[in-house]
């Protein structure tokens, strides 16, 4: 991907923060985060990989931001380890199907969403990194065995959590 695409990418994502919380504080945390975001599954799909550098600087900066803006440092906390949890789990009995970065990236979307949008944004990645999955075997542009970045799909989930409004909120009182 070429810079000017990554770039526009990063603005078009920034303006739709903006339109969907205007000038606010939340506007500029959830840019920060779709930014994070982007570069983390641009590299995701370059490499293959999810630098700890990364995972882990945007964990600190996302329960910073939570603990900042809202004063729910304890359900930044909440998302982290619930994401932790979950991809962990998965990671430990996939065999390798789900990498270690994938659980840190989860991770760093649940400190900075919380553990209710987390859910949600697992939910959502997960479907559609199991539909990609399907039309690349169907397809035939992937073997059973083959590899898959599954950052990029977690990413979009979070993506469409922070410009959406899915309302699955299981029925409990924000935060």
């Amino acid at each position: 991907m070429t810079r000017w695409t990554v770039a526009v990418l990063h603005c078009g994502l920034w303006l739709a923060v903006r339109w969907r919380y205007g000038m606010t504080p939340a506007a500029a945390i959830y840019a920060l985060l779709l930014s994070w975001l982007v570069v983390l599954s641009l590299e995701d799909l370059r490499t293959g990989l999810l630098p700890n550098r990364l995972t882990l600087s945007g964990t600190v900066v996302g329960l910073a931001c939570r603990w900042w803006l809202t004063a729910s440092f304890w359900s930044g906390l909440g998302g982290w380890s619930l994401a932790v949890t979950i991809m962990g789990t998965l990671a430990a009995v996939s065999r390798g199907g789900i990498g270690w970065g994938d659980v840190k990236l989860m991770g760093l979307i649940g400190a900075f969403l919380g553990w209710r949008q987390t859910l949600t944004a697992l939910l959502l990645g997960t479907l559609l990194g199991g539909l990609a999955g399907g039309w690349l075997l169907v397809t035939k542009r992937k073997q059973r065995r083959d590899t898959i970045p599954y950052g990029p799909f977690l990413a979009a989930g979070a993506i469409l959590v922070v410009l959406g409004d899915f309302g699955l909120d299981f029925g409990l009182p924000w935060p």
